[in-house]
């Protein structure tokens, strides 16, 4: 029998949430104006939560100081309107213990953790003991589970995520896989109060539909209205709604799956003018192929909104 935790503000954990991008200037650093404007954006178009320094965040390009100078500007930019996950992306279980702690006095909402990065594949029970461990050394957290195999190279049984959603604070997963079948095995042997939110644009209508709980999105980067809309739809039962918006919308996704992440969204923000410059830290082969792919994009966001 499914065992029910009391998962507090667990409603920060719902629905259309967004993996932002770390905004920067030309020169390279943080820019902490274009970073106030894309949280006041998602605060008018009613973007549940703000993911801060996932994948689409360049985390892994991101010192410690800039990391936690962000994260503070983030949650004071919020205002408490809106709230802030933090991406804790570290490769050891030991570091990701430290950001936690380090991070917690942020008055954040919960952070977003993935596996330990190794050179080889962890047993389950390690897994398992990384995130029982995290959990534990920092009881007041929320914590999300990230499974990002293509990125660490673990992948988290449906047994283990079940093992690890009996621990009170940890309180959901975002999943990347696009396996709706194992989505559905998830869902079937986790506490009834267990999160799950596609980690994947391409396949969130279908996961939602099923029965995940939304989506940490990248497109709603600039799309935010519309993945509220389809995210919201759903929650009502208007599926032929959702189904619609979503059809409108899945070009869009495609179109910014050309490149490595975050390199088209943030060329895409940079274009309505949601940041000052699409510069990234990320290294990319800047060819005349990309520049191409860069004009299509232009054109086919002038179109689209």
């Amino acid at each position: 029998m499914k065992k029910t935790h009391q998962k507090k503000h667990r409603n920060n954990f719902l629905g259309n949430i967004v993996a932002i991008v770390t905004p920067m200037k030309q020169d390279g650093n943080i820019d902490k104006v274009s970073l106030k404007k894309i949280i006041e954006y998602h605060i008018r178009e009613k973007t549940n939560s703000i993911v801060i320094f996932g994948t689409t965040g360049e985390f892994s390009k991101i010192t410690r100081k800039e990391y936690l100078e962000t994260i503070f500007s983030a949650v004071e930019y919020s205002d408490n309107k809106i709230p802030i996950i933090v991406g804790n992306n570290s490769i050891s279980t030991e570091e990701a213990i430290l950001t936690n702690k380090l991070v917690q006095c942020s008055k954040i909402s919960g952070c977003l953790i993935n596996s330990p990065i190794s050179q080889t594949i962890l047993s389950q029970e390690e897994l398992y003991i990384h995130f029982k461990k995290i959990a534990e050394s920092s009881e007041d957290s929320q914590i999300l589970l990230y499974n990002v195999p293509s990125r660490t190279k673990q992948n988290l049984s449906p047994s283990t995520i079940s093992r690890l959603s009996e621990i009170d604070n940890i309180i959901g997963i975002k999943e990347t896989s696009s396996d709706l079948k194992r989505m559905l095995k998830i869902k079937e042997v986790v506490n009834e109060d267990f999160i799950i939110l596609s980690g994947n644009d391409l396949n969130f209508f279908d996961f939602m539909l099923a029965g995940a709980d939304g989506v940490i999105s990248v497109v709603a980067n600039i799309a935010a209205n519309l993945v509220f809309e389809i995210c919201y739809s759903i929650r009502l039962g208007k599926i032929r709604k959702a189904k619609k918006i979503y059809s409108n919308l899945k070009p869009l996704i495609i179109k910014l799956s050309y490149s490595i992440n975050p390199i088209p969204i943030k060329f895409a923000c940079h274009k309505i003018g949601l940041i000052r410059s699409n510069y990234s830290r990320i290294e990319f082969r800047r060819d005349e192929k990309f520049k191409k792919f860069q004009k299509s994009l232009e054109n086919f966001l002038l179109n689209f909104f």
